[in-house]
């Protein structure tokens, strides 16, 4: 699968370096620093915010295996930007999974409740159908890129179960200031409250269930890259420093005590960096299990690897402009996609009890 999009992992290292790198310690410091909106114009232009749109709508027409190698290459020099790119491409896979594209093509970000439990979509939020169309009223947190967004994809109650909407985000809509969040701080979440918001009806029923739930179990193998892409930027980071100092007259990475722990932290990388890869070509073929299983298991193999990263650079590993402490900050954060690891463990079970 590597060698498939290599020349699409080639782009986006470029791209990286161009465009991230210098800039990532200025970026996490959102929300006292600004979004950077023009990298993600640039973003736009090549690609990678519209990657499983398909080509009548816009988008490059890619499958998540495509998108996780993007995510991975990104994640390897900021997570957060990766995020960006991960969320607004869960919003699309839900509208292209509910047969909704169309909704998909205007320009601007989507939220979405990324950090929800899947299985529990109601929320806060009720609908009511009115002569004009569809009002969405009530509040939900959590909302990422809710700060930045032109709109909000979204669950709501309705009489008849749960539905998804798609809310432009207008007078109606009111944001908080944005959260200020463990890691992938540069990923903006706000809580949102609506007061009678006019919503387009994207799917109800069984069928909001269906496109939602089955986009999370598409979207399980990029979240691992995410996780792999950090765990793989431990390791250079680390690699790096050990080859540049010295101690005890010799280098770092010829003491063989440093050998072992920077092997265990690429050991770490190299197995999440498969495990992503084989959730991407299972596809959610078994239910989603296969994927929620590589996105736990390469969540822990990254929180791992940043807090050894953390450690090989010793004082410095905590220094806000080394990079390996948002590395340990942004694994964590990665861990909650989708809901907590506690609720995705009894998923699991669940799954086995069927």
């Amino acid at each position: 699968m590597a060698g498939e999009y290599e020349d699409i992992a080639c782009m986006v290292r470029e791209f990286a370096e161009k465009e991230i790198r210098e800039a990532v310690p200025e970026d996490d410091l959102y929300p006292d620093a600004g979004f950077r909106e023009p990298l993600y114009s640039r973003a736009g232009e090549v690609g990678f915010l519209s990657l499983l749109l398909p080509e009548d709508a816009g988008g490059a027409g890619e499958c998540p295996a495509a998108l996780a190698e993007v995510l991975y290459e990104l994640s390897r020099v900021d997570a957060s930007v990766a995020a960006v790119v991960f969320c607004q491409a869960f919003a699309h896979s839900v509208l292209c999974a509910a047969g909704r594209a169309d909704l998909a093509a205007a320009e601007g970000f989507i939220a979405s409740t990324v950090y929800d439990d899947p299985l529990d979509l109601a929320g806060g939020l009720s609908a009511a159908e009115g002569p004009d169309g569809w009002l969405l009223s009530g509040s939900c947190e959590d909302v990422a890129l809710g700060p930045v967004a032109a709109s909000l994809l979204l669950p709501a109650s309705t009489g008849d179960g749960t539905a998804l909407f798609l809310v432009p985000v207008a007078e109606e809509v009111r944001l908080s200031e944005p959260l200020l969040t463990l890691g992938l701080r540069a990923c903006p979440l706000c809580d949102v409250s609506l007061d009678a918001a006019p919503a387009t009806l994207v799917a109800s029923g069984t069928a909001a269930l269906d496109a939602y739930v089955g986009s999370v179990a598409l979207m399980r193998g990029p979240a691992a890259a995410i996780s792999a892409g950090i765990a793989a930027g431990s390791f250079a980071e680390g690699l790096e420093y050990c080859r540049g100092r010295y101690q005890g007259y010799k280098l770092i990475i010829d003491h063989e005590q440093m050998r072992a722990e920077l092997g265990r932290i690429r050991a770490e990388a190299l197995a999440s960096r498969e495990l992503f890869r084989s959730a991407c070509r299972d596809g959610g073929a078994d239910g989603g299990s296969l994927g929620l299983t590589v996105q736990l298991l390469a969540g822990e193999m990254a929180a791992r690897a940043t807090t050894d990263g953390v450690q090989v650079l010793g004082g410095y590993g905590y220094c806000h402009d080394c990079g390996q402490e948002k590395r340990m900050r942004d694994a964590k954060q990665a861990q909650c996609f989708f809901g907590c690891k506690e609720l995705m463990l009894q998923d699991l079970t669940a799954a086995a009890l069927a």
